[in-house]
């Protein structure tokens, strides 16, 4: 895939650093924009210079960054649904891998797409919003 992918990192971000445990809880967000298969480069964005906190409103913001692509290791389903709707893509690999090794397995289909995101379901309480179906 081409074009901007954002992994949600662990400060200070990186082709080196590792994904945060959660999308919304991400100290910073690595971008690497990749062209032909290729990262040509990665950029750093302070998770506090895009957000409140909202997991839905990081969705937003990364998309109007450009985003095409996130890989997370979890996700909320109101942010998952937000990314969706935005046209961005969701992966996800919770290996704890470096942000350069994810991008190679990307590349190499290693990584699984998220389907759409769960609806919330109210009877299953405290449950809402996880996107493992758990």
């Amino acid at each position: 895939m081409d074009g901007l992918i954002a992994f949600p990192t662990h400060a200070p971000g990186g082709l080196d650093a590792s994904l945060s445990v959660h999308f919304a809880s991400s100290a910073c967000f690595t971008l690497v924009e990749i062209v032909d298969g290729g990262a040509i480069g990665a950029t750093v964005l302070a998770a506090s210079a895009i957000d409140d906190a909202s997991g839905a409103e990081r969705a937003r913001r990364l998309a109007q960054h450009g985003v095409r692509a996130v890989v997370v290791s979890s996700i909320g389903g109101q942010a998952l649904t937000e990314l969706q709707q935005a046209g961005i893509a969701v992966w996800r690999d919770q290996s704890q891998r470096p942000v350069a090794a994810l991008v190679e397995a990307m590349k190499r289909g290693q990584i699984p797409q998220l389907g759409p995101a769960l609806a919330h379901d109210s009877s299953r309480p405290g449950r809402e919003g996880r996107c493992d179906g758990a």
